[in-house]
């Protein structure tokens, strides 16, 4: 993977995140359990039932959600697989919490430059995994 590559995936995480929460949040409006008589087989081309059509909309957005988790965890294994507490540190605070740089070195108490380098470091291993 290039750099670029790595920077573009860990960049979807906070995107990520925020469609997962509003699918979360939709889940809650849902419908929990089917109805009685319920198949989740649909039997023809329209549903008029609105408890049906809210039921597999509820499987939709489920799978949905899982598979937006399963990408959220495979960024957060990438950035887990970090040995370097700062270089850890550094990836959280600019992709997963989408600080900025000058925020970013308040936290780590680095400068600028400092972090950059911490960063470079971060996407070199990243790229040797």
């Amino acid at each position: 993977m290039t750099e670029k590559q790595i920077k573009d995936k860990l960049s979807r995480y906070r995107p990520l995140r925020q469609e997962r929460d509003r699918y979360l949040e939709e889940l809650s409006r849902l419908p929990a359990a089917p109805v009685p008589g319920f198949s989740s087989i649909p039997r023809s081309s329209g549903i008029s039932n609105p408890t049906e059509k809210a039921v597999l909309r509820r499987m939709k957005v489920m799978e949905r959600v899982s598979a937006i988790e399963s990408e959220m965890n495979e960024i957060e294994s990438m950035i887990e697989g970090l040995s370097d507490s700062i270089q850890r540190l550094l990836l959280i605070y600019r992709y997963v919490d989408g600080l900025d740089w000058p925020e970013i070195c308040v936290k780590l108490d680095r400068c600028q430059s400092r972090c950059y380098y911490f960063m470079n470091l971060a996407m070199q291993t990243i790229t040797l995994q």
